[in-house]
């Protein structure tokens, strides 16, 4: 880590040593049990989600947070807490809001067969349809990504999936 010559001094007032930690300059901070602090502090970590990939605007494929979150937990001991999809608790929250109790009356449409279908359906959601479009990847129905979850009915557009829930 390299400061700015107008940033150490905050830092030098702001860093304290704790336990057997022991700084050697105000850039400087080492600890001498493998990089953990020595109060066993257990660090929290919150994902939004973990989708491994998303469509950038080049349209193509792009890593997503996923593998960043795993390397964080591998690096901190830290298991993430999921609070977007596909979460079980983003799904019954979302149902929640707009004031409907039974999942099953619910139809999840997305281009994500692992954050949307899946989630949708781990969820009790009635059904999951799953768009062509956006990042989805041809043969991601078949179930491979999903442990053998497979989408309600899949579509080329969200027009389509309109017309499938409104018939």
């Amino acid at each position: 880590l390299r400061l700015k010559e107008n940033q150490k001094t905050s830092v030098q007032e702001k860093v304290e040593p704790r336990g057997n930690e022991t700084v050697e300059n105000e850039s400087d901070v080492s600890t001498t049990n493998s990089g953990k602090s020595s109060d066993n502090v257990q660090p929290h970590l919150i994902a939004i989600h973990r989708a491994t990939h998303y469509r950038d605007s080049d349209h193509q494929l792009s890593l997503g947070p996923g593998g960043f979150i795993s390397l964080l937990e591998q690096t901190t001991g830290a298991s993430a807490h999921v609070i977007g999809k596909p979460s079980y608790d983003f799904y019954r929250a979302a149902i929640s809001s707009i004031g409907i109790e039974d999942p099953s009356e619910v139809i999840m449409v997305g281009d994500d067969v692992v954050g949307d279908v899946q989630g949708a359906l781990d969820a009790g959601l009635g059904g999951a349809v799953l768009v062509k479009t956006g990042k989805y990847v041809e043969g991601d129905e078949l179930g491979e990504k999903t442990g053998g979850v497979f989408p309600t009915m899949l579509v080329d557009s969200v027009v389509e999936a309109v017309d499938y829930i409104c018939s």
